[in-house]
């Protein structure tokens, strides 16, 4: 899920069982990396500046981690 807001946009996912940690990334229509974050919550926070000048349409992912070193798409 993504909100926008006048002072950017919060990413929004469901929780992993077993995550300890999640990492995101957001890319470009050219598929090239514009933001990158690790974070344990299941929202993170971007800023307009974050992703200013990136070219549209944006698209995002977000990979779990799990305390055995296992991830998850």
């Amino acid at each position: 899920v993504v909100v926008r807001g006048a002072t950017g946009a919060t990413l929004a996912w469901r929780p992993v069982p077993d995550a300890v940690g999640y990492d995101v990334e957001v890319l470009d229509a050219r598929g090239s990396v514009v933001h990158a974050a690790v974070t344990a919550d299941t929202t993170l926070r971007l800023a307009p500046a974050a992703t200013a000048g990136a070219a549209a349409p944006l698209e995002w992912w977000v990979r779990a981690r799990t305390a055995d070193g296992a991830t998850r798409r």
